[in-house]
């Protein structure tokens, strides 16, 4: 009787342990320690940024930030922050201490692109320390090259082109321009038809001014010629005008 309560004991006992997680050794096998319980976290990835400067932030915040990147001095001239008024599209521009040229774009009073232009008089800041820097930072990026060729021999080349993605926002290295540029591509659609809008306005409003004028002349009965209605006679046959009505070219 004794030695069957003992091995019921033992055949609990055993069964417990089996369901206890074990913590895998070097080579795969397990430990016999029980794995410790860690909440599940969820890696994000780093955000875009330039000097402090994210694509999204708020303008006046973002603005104050850049104006704030140099260091003001007699001989350097202060970043520059201006709106066209019209399509409300922001740009500030500055060089900065180190040769670098750099322009923000605001849409709608946040960040939407931020552009980085280097060269080769820029003193340690170069395009090629600001690559290595963003691939530290966001891992290595996609590479393309474009190469032309004549007759199958190679006759140019676009330059690498380097882009990091992040969802929607991008970082893109051009080695031809020698520029940084980070945005988003869902605003960039946003800015070229702000662009595009604005521009078919002006060529309307343009056309139209061209259309009126053409309807403030008249045509001289005598001999048909188009003259202008602040001409009192025909520059042609010198016919009056004065009782001659303007072209009604346009209905309104």
């Amino acid at each position: 009787m004794k030695c069957l309560m003992y091995l019921l004991i033992i055949g609990v006992s055993l069964f417990a342990f089996a369901q206890v997680p074990v913590v895998p050794d070097a080579a795969g096998l397990g430990s016999g320690r029980k794995a410790p319980t860690f909440p599940l976290a969820v890696l994000r990835p780093i955000p875009f940024e330039f000097r402090g400067i994210r694509v999204g932030d708020e303008m006046k915040e973002a603005e104050r930030k850049f104006l704030a990147w140099k260091i003001p001095s007699p001989s350097s001239r202060p970043g520059l922050c201006s709106s066209d008024g019209i399509t409300r599209i922001e740009t500030c521009t500055d060089v900065l201490e180190t040769g670098e040229y750099v322009n923000m774009t605001i849409l709608d009073q946040r960040v939407a692109q931020v552009y980085v232009s280097t060269d080769r008089r820029s003193q340690g800041n170069t395009y090629n320390s600001y690559v290595l820097a963003l691939t530290t930072k966001y891992g290595s990026p996609d590479k393309r090259e474009t190469k032309y060729y004549h007759n199958d021999v190679e006759a140019g080349s676009s330059g690498e082109h380097l882009r990091w993605l992040n969802g929607d926002q991008y970082i893109e290295g051009s080695e031809i321009e020698r520029a940084i540029t980070i945005g988003s591509r869902a605003l960039d659609a946003k800015i070229a038809e702000r662009k595009h809008i604005y521009e078919r306005n002006y060529r309307m409003r343009k056309l139209k001014l061209q259309i009126a004028g053409f309807g403030s002349q008249r045509m001289c009965p005598s001999c048909g010629l188009i003259t202008s209605r602040l001409k009192a006679c025909c520059l042609e046959c010198g016919q009056s005008l004065t009782a001659v009505s303007v072209i009604p070219i346009l209905d309104k």
